[in-house]
């Protein structure tokens, strides 16, 4: 029997065969796929709904098997590295920043070709318990390896809907982000926008403007972090599990990605409703 990657619930990885897998309890992913990059769909386990491990290593085999027959890679990466933000990464200007990586980075994210198609199939996003309050800007920590050529950016607010983004509480298009680091540094970029209160979980993200081509730059991957509740919206018709799911159903083990958000209260609501023990990380 071949042998393969079985993964295990606290997110290891072990080289075995189908049968040696299932004896020891894990669950096999793909015959041949190796476990260095550990391929496991672990981290990210901030978010409020939560696929069983079974399912989401059923979503990572999908994507496995579809890269394996495309000659075309939709999804792409800046490639492991010890990534940080240039200059002082806490930034404040209209409300108490939340931030779900750690401010060191371990790889980064981006979409390309059919994988980056409007209306937003390619975006990112990342999820934050703020009952009470509502975003004011979006903060990202972005990379890029030479592509980046002045392309903007649609930013999006998003209430909860079953534990993924849903209807748009807040939309900026066209936000240029200016100039962007060069991998292993990233850049912090913050962005006011207007947006309505979410009745639980915020969503706060963006999608890159540029369809059906190369990637401009990739947003910071935390693969050791607090965790958070790191999202992609994956577009349909390149055999991928559509919409949005996990990044690390697509790339891997990863807590968080490098997109946050500034809040303030909502009107007429008392600030002591927000959960703040369930933030993993607060920059001050």
């Amino acid at each position: 029997a071949g042998m393969g990657a079985c993964c295990f619930g606290d997110g290891s990885c072990r080289f075995l065969t189908e049968a040696e897998c299932e004896h020891q309890g894990g669950i096999f992913v793909y015959q041949g796929t190796p476990c260095d990059p550990n391929p496991c769909p672990h981290g990210g386990t901030g978010c409020s709904f939560a696929l069983s491990y079974e399912e989401r290593i059923a979503l990572r085999r999908q994507v496995l098997q579809a890269q394996a027959s495309s000659p075309v890679r939709h999804q792409t990466e800046t490639g492991r590295g010890s990534g940080s933000v240039l200059g002082d990464a806490a930034t404040s200007n209209c409300g108490t920043l939340f931030f779900n990586a750690d401010g060191t980075y371990e790889n980064g994210y981006a979409w390309q070709y059919q994988g980056n198609e409007r209306p937003y199939w390619g975006a990112f996003a990342e999820g934050y318990a703020v009952d009470g309050l509502h975003a004011c800007s979006i903060v990202l920590d972005l990379t890029q390896i030479g592509n980046d050529t002045g392309q903007t950016m649609d930013l999006y607010v998003w209430d909860d809907a079953g534990g993924a983004p849903g209807p748009v509480l807040g939309l900026a298009t066209g936000a240029n982000p200016g100039p962007i680091a060069f991998w292993p540094s990233l850049s912090r970029h913050s962005f006011s926008i207007s947006s309505e209160c979410a009745n639980s979980t915020t969503y706060v993200g963006y999608w890159g403007n540029w369809p059906g081509q190369l990637s401009a730059w990739y947003v910071g991957a935390d693969l050791d972090g607090f965790g958070g509740c790191p999202l992609t919206n994956i577009a349909p018709g390149i055999g991928y599990p559509t919409g949005w799911n996990n990044v690390s159903i697509v790339w891997g083990p990863t807590q968080a990605i490098g997109i946050g958000a500034e809040f303030v209260e909502c009107g007429g609501t008392p600030i002591l409703r927000s959960s703040w023990g369930r933030v993993k990380a607060l920059f001050r």
